[in-house]
């Protein structure tokens, strides 16, 4: 357990933060558990994980072999989209649960990956709020740091919706406690990571969903020259989100952004993607991530 001797001592934070925005800027706690769970990250060599085993938190400077590895598998078998295998997605709305959410979708997401690329993996579906509001201590006000929310999900585990339901408004504490061995059972593992175009899109074209929290807000979208629905940034939230899949279309990159406001996004595109969130080019993507170092690292999340 990497993050325990931090975490046993952890309280109910309320953060500066609103029902609107929700994700707070990372303080030093937040960098306490980063700095904990860098200094014991295993190598990702070692990361063949089982049901009785705990999710290990796993040293970036080891994935370059695994990078490589799935980007010759997407040379080879073209791009593989995580909604093809089902609806994952769940709304936030009204609790302040971004991080919660977008956490949720990452495990999902790269769930999803592992049965797209060969892999056997049962596909889970995961309520996001039974991780977050654990995390809160089973408060429902205010946000979740992006550092604090990693450590939950690694340490404790996601709490599957066939326990408890896909509700994800109206948090019930015993059911949540009660589901605690199932939830064990689907620890993420995890490794933090700068927030950069160029980690971004090895996770995601690898099949690993990832998440930040940033300010610059996704204001609307376009359908692009491409004909793919693009990000349009303008304008500020606190808000944690998530980046689930990858493609390249006549030479330029594409990363899936997945946001957890609901079905919001207006505009078919040439991959069918989820009205759940948009598409980002290497240009919108830096955009996008100039604030988020100010939340922290990022994390990607390996399912179990």
């Amino acid at each position: 357990m990497r993050f325990s001797h931090i975490l046993k001592f952890r309280q109910c934070k309320e953060f500066d933060a609103t029902p609107e925005t929700g994700c707070p800027e990372a303080d030093s706690f937040d960098r306490d558990l980063e700095t904990v769970a860098q200094a014991n990250a295993v190598p990702f060599e070692s990361l063949h994980l089982r049901p009785e085993q705990d999710a290990p938190v796993v040293d970036f400077r080891s994935l370059e072999s695994f990078f490589a590895l799935r980007e010759k598998r997407y040379a080879l078998g073209g791009p593989k989209f995580s909604w093809s295998l089902g609806n994952y997605f769940y709304n936030q709305n009204p609790l302040p649960s971004c991080t919660g959410h977008a956490a949720a979708h990452a495990h999902m997401a790269s769930n999803r990956h592992v049965r797209l690329h060969g892999g056997s993996a049962e596909l889970k579906d995961i309520n996001p709020i039974g991780a977050w509001y654990r995390s809160k201590n089973w408060s429902t006000r205010y946000g979740q740091s992006v550092a604090r929310m990693a450590a939950e999900i690694n340490e404790f585990g996601n709490t599957p919706a066939a326990v408890i339901g896909r509700n994800n408004t109206q948090p019930n504490r015993a059911a949540i406690q009660a589901a605690a061995k199932a939830a064990a059972l689907n620890q993420s593992a995890i490794c933090f990571f700068a927030p950069t175009v160029d980690n971004i899109i090895k996770f995601t074209r690898s099949g690993v969903g990832c998440y930040i929290g940033n300010r610059l807000r996704v204001s609307g979208t376009e359908i692009d020259c491409n004909n793919m629905r693009a990000a349009r940034l303008s304008g500020s939230w606190k808000h944690s989100t998530c980046f689930t899949d990858y493609v390249i279309v006549n030479g330029v990159e594409y990363v899936f952004w997945l946001n957890s406001w609901g079905p919001i996004y207006k505009g078919v595109d040439a991959f069918g993607a989820p009205p759940w969130g948009c598409w980002m080019t290497r240009s919108i993507l830096a955009e996008f991530l100039k604030t988020a170092s100010s939340y922290g690292n990022a994390v990607a999340v390996f399912a179990e």
